[in-house]
């Protein structure tokens, strides 16, 4: 039997991974995620590419960033996407 806790407490649970896949550059859903090496923070990978080529380093922490260092994100790509309920 479904009840009105079950269901608030799935829709806290797919926000938070909506909010996990969220592009801290663009604030859209990630695209193509991919990784950054040296930091671990994840973002589209359009953003990403351009972030590092034209400022050299992460968006979030600022640490040294080239383009050798932006790596697929399978934690982030393989996360199914659903529809809000």
């Amino acid at each position: 039997e479904f009840i009105e806790e079950d269901h608030a407490a799935l829709h806290h649970a797919i926000s938070a991974v909506e909010a996990a896949a969220q592009c801290g550059i663009c604030s859209g859903t990630m695209k193509q995620a991919r990784a950054v090496s040296g930091c671990g923070h994840t973002f589209c990978r359009g953003c990403i590419e351009e972030n590092v080529h034209v400022k050299g380093c992460g968006p979030e922490c600022l640490l040294p960033a080239w383009r050798h260092d932006v790596r697929d994100s399978r934690r982030v790509n393989g996360v199914p996407r659903y529809s809000a309920l």
